[in-house]
């Protein structure tokens, strides 16, 4: 791939990302339960914080992958705490980009592409869409959920 398209993918694979997380994000804020916007909130902060923290050198970054670390912790508690089915994969997708950032230390022959991409992937797009399937399972629970039942007392005996 020529270093021009490989620019222009990398500028909308970064700006749909952003886009989605954002949106995301909002929806969670709005519609959601407590599960889903400490979830927001915890892919927000790692969206901003990892670019204050990052540094300029190409490779392992130890102020990314602390970020990330503290975001992997947040979200297994909220896996504990919420019970939640998407909270467990979402906790798994933080691990898979928390285990990237030490990927690079074992081996020399990863490239750099790869690394960023996995972890890009890993410790974003895939967080997204956990938090958006959270979203619509619970617009789901919600739009089918009958007023009625929740008020009767069950079968009679």
């Amino acid at each position: 791939m020529d270093p021009e398209t490989l620019r222009l993918v990398s500028f909308i694979w970064m700006k749909t990302s952003t886009v989605l997380a954002v949106t995301v994000g909002i929806w969670a804020l709005w519609r959601g339960q407590w599960p889903e916007r400490y979830g927001a909130l915890l892919i927000w902060f790692t969206w901003i914080l990892s670019p204050i923290v990052q540094t300029p050198r190409p490779g392992f970054d130890p102020g990314i992958a602390t970020v990330d670390t503290l975001t992997l912790i947040g979200f297994f508690i909220l896996s504990l705490w919420s019970r939640r089915f998407w909270t467990a994969f979402i906790t798994a997708f933080m691990l898979l980009a928390v285990l990237g950032h030490f990927a690079s230390l074992l081996s020399q022959d990863l490239s750099l592409f790869v690394y960023i991409t996995a972890n890009s992937f890993w410790g974003g797009y895939a967080l997204v869409f956990a938090l958006m399937a959270g979203m619509i399972s619970l617009e789901r629970q919600r739009r089918f959920a009958r007023p009625d039942r929740a008020a009767s007392p069950g079968p009679r005996h």
